[in-house]
């Protein structure tokens, strides 16, 4: 089998794993797009991974999955994997905030290549946003070279199989099988829901924190399915993970999980009006009749109108032009009640002296209050890279999905994505990984809901 270079243009590179690099390429003879992964490692560690990769890579490509190998040789120097090109590398996509139709095709499309090789007794190592490629949420994985018939060593292989921040507990010592890739994924969706894999720090310390830290939680109202999901993945006994086969059943219950929530605040406020709209009717017509007999009373006890003569019929005073009760009665209720006036006035005047009904009147009016400013926090509001930020703004519409872009500097760097739900206090809230690529300085996240748009801003220190 001939030099990969013979046949195909090589492009820029799109990928740097700790043993290969992967480049964009181009078959001379049919143009068709390609990625062409040259491994850099000895003449043992090449024999020792031929069986596995001639295995894994034939597995797969039956099997038709998105990147499938399309021809390799690693006992060339330097070995190399030409593979079906498809998009970019998922870490691209890692820091642009939550896509759940990404986080979904993630999941289920790379536990199908996992099932794959687990079939033909082999494991992947190295799964990370590295080696996972997407296009139009299609999810392809490359990086074979670190394929195994186990996790153990082969000879002479001194390089880290995979990414510290995305390595199962058992593996930093050689050890498991595929329920080790699951780990691996479990870690890919967190980062791809927050922003950043669930542990953070140098080698020792990611090594300490994937057997004992406890295992984190991705906010939102929408994500309870989602982290009894994760908790499954993460589990630090490989035996209480799921198998690859069994992870896209867990994930259609976490999507019913988030959509049951999602409609959920709505569907309650309406029927809590429903029920309490009959005791305001109840109160509405009370209150009118209250008033309707404040100023019937005030028409009979009015001091112009003293009649003493039962036979003047009530005529007179109910056909009295009801209008001028209200200024006859505010002047009297200002107006001392003369010392010789008649009993019956004398008791009359206490009655309507406090006015009653006239004087609630100005409470009647609602004075509005003003809603309390939105909130728009970020903690930390500095820090350098490796930090992850949370961000909680509010003045949203409660319920409504919300999309996040980032920005530094120069403009905003990513498309707006779908990254969660609003809860029901109206507050968005979401987190930033600040990762080696982005600059120090001052940054911004944009976050989007119900047509109302705020930004955050926030700093990356050197």
């Amino acid at each position: 089998m001939s030099d990969p270079e013979e046949r195909y243009d090589l492009g820029p590179e799109v990928a740097e794993l700790p043993s290969s690099r992967i480049f964009a390429a181009t078959a001379r003879a049919t143009g068709a797009p390609v990625f062409v992964q040259l491994l850099s490692r000895g003449e043992e560690e090449l024999a020792a991974l031929a069986d596995a990769l001639e295995k894994g890579a034939r597995a797969l490509s039956d099997a038709g999955v998105p990147g499938r190998p399309v021809e390799w040789n690693v006992t060339s120097r330097p070995g190399w994997i030409v593979y079906d090109q498809h998009g970019e590398p998922l870490a691209s996509a890692v820091r642009r905030g939550r896509d759940p139709g990404l986080v979904d095709s993630v999941a289920i499309e790379t536990a199908v290549a996992l099932e794959v090789l687990g079939k033909v007794g082999l494991t992947h190592r190295a799964v990370n946003p590295r080696t996972l490629f997407h296009q139009n949420r299609r999810i392809a994985l490359l990086g074979l070279d670190a394929l195994r018939a186990s996790y153990v060593s082969a000879r002479g292989d001194k390089t880290a199989p995979n990414d510290p921040r995305y390595t199962a507990p058992e593996a930093f010592d050689g050890g498991g099988d595929i329920k080790a890739d699951v780990y691996s994924l479990g870690c890919v969706l967190f980062a791809l829901m927050t922003g950043a894999p669930p542990y953070f720090g140098s080698a020792e310390v990611l090594r300490a924190a994937h057997r004992s830290e406890p295992i984190p939680t991705v906010p939102g109202d929408d994500a309870v399915g989602w982290n009894e999901l994760l908790a499954k993945m993460l589990a630090k006994e490989p035996a209480a993970r799921p198998q690859p086969g069994d992870i896209a059943g867990h994930v259609r219950k976490a999507r019913q999980r988030a959509a049951f929530v999602m409609p959920a605040a709505p569907v309650v406020t309406r029927l809590k009006r429903k029920r309490s709209r009959a005791p305001l009717v109840m109160a509405g017509a009370a209150l009118v009749l209250l008033l309707l007999g404040g100023v019937g009373a005030m028409a009979l006890l009015r001091p112009s109108a003293p009649a003493a003569d039962p036979g003047t019929s009530a005529a007179p005073t109910a056909t009295a032009p009801v209008a001028a009760a209200s200024p006859t009665v505010a002047a009297s209720a200002t107006t001392p009640e003369p010392t010789a006036a008649p009993p019956g006035a004398a008791t009359a005047a206490p009655t309507n002296a406090p006015g009653a009904v006239v004087t609630p009147r100005p409470t009647v009016a609602r004075t509005p209050t003003p809603p309390p400013p939105p909130i728009s926090q970020v903690s930390p509001a500095a820090g350098p890279r490796g930090t992850i930020f949370s961000f909680a703004v509010g003045g949203f519409p409660a319920g409504a999905v919300f999309v996040q872009s980032y920005s530094d500097a120069t403009g905003f760097q990513s498309n707006p994505v779908p990254s969660g739900v609003v809860g029901q206090d109206g507050v968005a809230r979401t987190t930033l990984r600040a990762d080696g690529n982005m600059q120090t300085g001052p940054h911004a996240l944009r976050i989007t809901a119900g047509g109302i748009s705020r930004v955050v801003t926030f700093q990356i220190t050197p």
